[in-house]
């Protein structure tokens, strides 16, 4: 499951890339809504480049293994990545990625 989702989560990250460095014009309209959200960008970013799918997948798996990626299913958490689970319609799964929070996120 893990695998799966961090391919869905990079094919998202990819279009969101790919929007983010195309050159946008600001009209006065695009450039007020901009401001009430509080994040004008009038240009192209230069972002790095996506990781590749496997490498996603790596750093996901990596990151589940170090506890920085929590899954709970049906409220219990899941520890171990390669123990068998059961998924029926009403399965829900939560990811929880945990970050760090450095001096500028207070």
């Amino acid at each position: 499951m893990l695998e799966t989702l961090a391919s869905a989560e990079l094919a998202g990250s990819m279009q969101r890339h790919a929007a983010a460095s195309q050159d946008t014009v600001l009209t006065a309209g695009g450039l007020a809504e901009a401001l009430q959200v509080g994040a004008v960008r009038p240009g192209a970013r230069d972002l790095p480049e996506p990781p590749t799918p496997q490498q996603a997948v790596d750093r996901v798996l990596q990151a589940f293994d170090h506890g920085l990626v929590l899954a709970v299913l049906d409220g219990t958490r899941v520890t171990d990545r390669h123990a068998p689970v059961t998924v029926g319609e009403s399965t829900r799964l939560r990811l929880v990625r945990l970050v760090g929070l450095g001096a500028r996120g207070w």
